[in-house]
This record gives structure tokens, sequence and C-alpha cells, in this order.
């Protein structure tokens, strides 16, 4: 039998089409309305991709905040989080570091940049092109020497860097001084004393400061703490002595100070009773013993304190019972059972007391 729709008169099968035209057109107007933009965006990223071998984008985990109403679909594009990595490539083409052609798909702003995975030797060829990444915030390179520091102190909205690397001296920290914007500075491995921090004297606004496994010794310490707005700062495993502490005065809004494996005794920690923002404080493998305890009575604020692998007992921890706020101890190396452990957990009732 021949098919029922094929039998049908010519007439009626015509008088169907406008509603196919009609589901069609809604389908147009959806499709414009909600694919069109995706597909810009792949596109965007394709074209992105192609002609910066070098960079690679990653689309972040979190989702972006919604464009303002009436942009345009690329819109999206500058309103999420960036992040660009710097590659290693044989085939490099120094224009292709910062195109214009980014600017126009992606705006002339960005929120967020990050250079990461990338060596000195990935940045050296951009230098010339680093005017476009006027809007980085976030560097994370490793390799890095004097020579491009230079380089690093053009990016003016730079909020922080981690540059790992043992070949920075301090001429070229003194070269990061000029980045009024920075807030965070992560140099383990540096080969510096910390005399580069002179260039960093009107520098209020830096916060966190990293210099494990560095030279730093008294003298620099002596520079550093003249960053009177750091809230955190860490130098383990540099040359820093009890008399270098007394510098640490000067940083009335640190929160956060890690001394650890540093020859510090009870006449350093005199030095630290005046910082009465300070929160987490490490002194594992340093040389404190019971007697310097009382110097930490007056740190009020004090939540995080770490005593393991020192020379203080059980009878001079329980000092401690007058640190109200201080909700996490950690001791170890001394061979405290768990009856012991428990003993000192019921004196300190507010506190979770650690120990391996």
């Amino acid at each position: 039998m021949a098919d029922t729709a094929t039998q049908l008169p010519k007439t009626k099968r015509r008088a169907r089409w406008p509603y196919f035209l009609a589901a069609a057109a809604v389908l147009a107007v959806i499709s414009i309305k909600w694919l069109v933009p995706i597909g810009m965006e792949q596109r965007a990223l394709a074209v992105i991709r192609a002609e910066c071998p070098r960079v690679g984008i990653q689309i972040p985990s979190t989702t972006p905040p919604a464009p303002p109403p009436g942009a345009s679909a690329l819109s999206l594009l500058t309103h999420s989080t960036w992040m660009l990595s710097a590659r290693k490539s044989t085939n490099l083409d120094a224009d292709y570091v910062g195109p214009d052609f980014l600017r126009e798909w992606t705006g002339h702003e960005f929120l967020r940049v990050r250079m990461i995975e990338g060596s000195a030797e990935d940045l050296r060829p951009a230098a010339d092109q680093l005017h476009w990444l006027q809007d980085v915030v976030d560097v994370d390179l490793f390799g890095l020497e004097d020579e491009d520091a230079a380089y690093i102190g053009q990016l003016p909205r730079v909020k922080s860097l981690n540059l790992r690397s043992p070949f920075i001296t301090d001429a070229g920290l003194s070269r990061f001084g000029e980045i009024t914007n920075l807030r965070r500075l992560i140099l383990p491995h540096a080969y510096i004393n910390g005399r580069g921090f002179k260039a960093f004297s009107s520098m209020e606004q830096l916060e966190e400061l990293d210099l494990t496994n560095t030279q730093l010794n008294d003298e620099g310490l002596g520079y550093v703490c003249k960053l009177n707005g750091l809230k955190s700062l860490q130098f383990v495993g540099t040359r820093v002595t009890d008399d270098g502490l007394v510098h640490l005065k000067n940083l009335p809004r640190l929160e956060s100070l890690m001394l650890l494996g540093l020859p510090i005794t009870d006449n350093g920690l005199k030095h630290l009773s005046d910082l009465k923002q300070l929160k987490t404080l490490s002194l594992l493998e340093t040389k404190v013993t019971d007697a310097g305890l009382p110097y930490l009575l007056t740190l009020d604020n004090l939540e995080d304190l770490d005593l393991s692998e020192t020379a203080v007992t059980l009878d001079g921890v329980r000092q401690l019972q007058v640190l109200h706020n201080l909700c996490r101890l950690r001791l170890g190396g001394f061979g405290m059972t768990n009856a012991q452990r428990d003993e000192l957990q019921q004196a300190l009732p507010g506190c979770e007391v650690t120990r391996y």
C-alpha cells in the first residue's frame, strides 16, 4: 500500500509548510540566543590556540560571572578568569606572544591572567611584547636571572610573584621594588642576603613574603622589616640569628611567622612578644626551651603553634593555658606518651594537641 502521506492532495501538503517554517524560526531564535555565543567562544579559543602556540588557555573550573546586560557573546571571554601558560616552543614567533588580536577577542582588560609552568627562557623572547601584558596579576616562573627581573618590573599590575630560582641576586631583587601593586612575593632558593629590599622602602602594600632557603642574614632582615604592611613572613633555612629577630618589632600587622630550622634560642623569642596580631607561629627544629615560652604568653591572638623538635617539655607547655585563642598545638620529637598527651589535652581543652 502506498504511504498515506503521499496520497494526500498537494494543497494539503503545502498547507503544512507554514507550520514547519514557524517551528524552524523558533529553533533558529533559540540557537542564536544560546548556541551562537558558545560557538563564538569556542571559535575564539580556537583562534587563540592556533595563533599563539606558546600560550595555553585553560578554562577555569569555577563558573565565570555573567556578563553585564547587553554585552556581546565574546564578553564571556573578558569576564572569565583565564590562565595563560608560557610554554617552550622550538617554533616561537615573538610576534605571537602578545598579538593585538588577543585584545580584539577578549576585550581590553583581563580580570586575571597567570603565566605558569614557564621559565626565564620562555620569557626572554617576549620581552619586547610585554607592553600587552599590562593586566597580568600573577607570575609563576622558574630559572629567572637578574637580567630578566627588569622585564618583570615592567608589569605594573602584578600582585603575586612566585620566582623559584637560585640565580636571582639582590641586584635583580631590587628591580621588583618598582612593582607598586605587589602583594605577594615568593623567592625560594634565591641567592640574596636581603640588601635588595632597600628598593622596597615605599612598598607598604606587600603582605606576604617567603624567603625560604635564601642567604638572608640579620642585616637583610632589617630591610625586610621596613615593609610594615607584611602579614605573613617565612625565612626558613636562612642565616638569621637571635640578634636579627629584633627587627620584627617593626611589623605590627604580622599574623604568620615561620622560623623553622633556624638557630633561634630563648633570647630570640623575647623579640616576638610585641607581635600582638600574630596568629600562626612555627618554631619547628629551633633551640627553644621552656625558659623562652613566657615570651609567647603575651600573644593573645595566637591560634596555631608548632613546638615540634624543640627542647621544650610537657611542664613548660602547660604555661600555654593562658593563651585562650590557641586552637592547634603541634608537639613532637620528645617521646610524649598517649597518657601524657591526654593529660595535656585536658589542660588545654579548647586546643587540639597533636604529636608524631
